[in-house]
């Protein structure tokens, strides 16, 4: 709506703010943006990100908490130890903002959650779960994908990533994208290790990484 004020939190701390205006030709512009060279797609993610659904559900190793918008999934949480702490993760993560109306979870939703749990008791090596993360970095989406691409109970190096897409040297940069990983698990980002067998880093901690690559059979 012209003149709405919407909080953007999805790529920016503190949270930005932008205001729509409308100009002669009936579209819709982002103006008066903070740090807006840190937004990327924020006008496609301001203007359409109204119908995120949160989706939760409870696994053996607690409870997971899905952002879910009609592109696909833009956030999954690790398993908590409440659905009350699994959403506040959810909505408090970078890929979503506040000015969402959340909505009820849709069939589909669910089974998005139901694959992770399937993962969770060793039911599923592979996921049939479309990713909504236009509101990161190109660069950052190659490093998710390459990470997709390491198969269940396997795990390559940093190393391995940063050749596979092409980019000579940028191991940090590679790592930091791997770090800012909003889909734990779909994206793989434990299975990447430092080529000398030891864990490296994982954006929710190496206790983490270690019980995912443990779970897949992988001793470090």
């Amino acid at each position: 709506m012209v003149g709405e004020r919407i909080v953007c939190n999805f790529l920016c701390k503190p949270a930005e703010f932008f205001f729509l205006t409308q100009d002669a030709t009936e579209d819709y512009r982002l103006v008066a943006s903070y740090r807006t060279s840190r937004c990327h797609d924020a006008r496609a993610h301001c203007m359409e990100w109204k119908g995120v659904r949160l989706v939760a559900g409870k696994c053996r190793w607690g409870w997971i908490c899905l952002a879910v918008s009609d592109r696909g999934v833009c956030c999954a949480t690790l398993p908590c130890s409440s659905r009350r702490e699994a959403e506040k993760q959810c909505r408090r993560s970078a890929h979503v903002t506040r000015a969402i109306t959340f909505e009820e979870p849709t069939l589909q939703d669910r089974n998005y959650l139901k694959q992770i749990v399937e993962y969770v008791d060793k039911k599923r090596m592979r996921f049939s779960v479309p990713l909504d993360l236009l509101g990161f970095s190109p660069f950052v989406r190659r490093v998710w994908k390459t990470a997709q691409q390491v198969p269940f109970g396997q795990t390559r190096s940093y190393g391995w990533v940063v050749a596979r897409m092409g980019n000579p040297g940028a191991y940090r940069a590679v790592g930091n994208a791997l770090g800012k990983n909003p889909v734990p698990i779909v994206v793989p980002c434990h299975r990447i290790v430092r080529s000398n067998g030891t864990l490296g880093g994982f954006g929710a901690g190496l206790a983490w990484k270690k019980r995912l690559l443990a779970h897949e059979g992988v001793v470090l």
